[in-house]
């Protein structure tokens, strides 16, 4: 019995079969790159994926959370339960977040650089292949 591909093998091959340049900038379906953007923040941040979206209450977690929140809200628009359900919190949850976002935007250049360092990573949908 074979092992499961992992997302970049299955990426690879998806690539070869399409007959894509694999040295051009990565083309990643819209619910890969959602998980893209929760391993970019919690590299980022120095943080674990399961606990970005885990129960925890932790002050270290809320800024990384809050910058998904905001690059989930603009590249494309996702609504506050679609990204609720991707991070295990209720809308009213991201809402704060989204509003803890853009205070810490307007008041803090590294965290508006760690925002432009994920954003700078997502292909928006809208791209052709």
């Amino acid at each position: 019995m074979t092992s499961p591909l992992s997302i970049e093998e299955r990426v690879a091959r998806i690539e070869a079969v399409l007959g894509l340049d694999p040295t051009a900038a990565p083309r990643v379906p819209w619910p890969l790159r959602r998980t893209a953007v929760l391993r970019d923040a919690a590299a980022l941040w120095d943080v674990e994926v399961d606990d970005l979206i885990g129960i925890t209450k932790v002050r270290e977690l809320v800024l990384p959370r809050a910058a998904v929140v905001m690059v989930l809200r603009d590249e494309p628009p996702m609504s506050y339960s679609q990204i609720g359900r991707l991070l295990c919190r209720d809308h009213s949850t991201i809402i704060n977040l989204e509003r803890i976002a853009h205070r810490q935007f307007c008041d803090d250049v590294a965290f508006r650089a760690k925002v432009a360092v994920l954003r700078s990573q997502i292909v928006p949908k809208t791209e052709c292949v």
